[in-house]
């Protein structure tokens, strides 16, 4: 489970946030929990873009939602599906967190 694999949501949740992006670093490898970030269905105009980019998972155009990150068990995550550890898409990871904190 590396830093920004991305997982199918199970349960209740799945209709509201389909997926879940792991953000933790690796250094934290040994907890029984990761950090991740609700990947939301969205529109264009509902959001900042730095705040909430647009990433693709199985073709389809999801929002991160950082405002809703959350810790959760490593045995609740789904089945891993793909990877946003590319350096474009982590880069727009790293600047929704960094904008969810910055005090403007």
């Amino acid at each position: 489970m590396e830093q920004f694999s991305v997982h199918r949501t199970l349960g209740r949740r799945r209709q509201a946030a389909p997926f879940l992006v792991i953000v933790q670093s690796e250094r934290l490898a040994g907890l029984a929990t990761r950090v991740v970030i609700p990947l939301i269905p969205g529109y264009a105009g509902e959001f900042d873009a730095d705040l909430a980019p647009v990433l693709e998972i199985e073709g389809l155009p999801l929002r991160l939602a950082p405002w809703q990150i959350f810790t959760i068990p490593v045995g609740a995550l789904g089945p891993a599906v793909g990877s946003l550890a590319t350096d474009t898409d982590s880069a727009m990871i790293i600047r929704a967190i960094d904008a969810l904190i910055s005090q403007d």
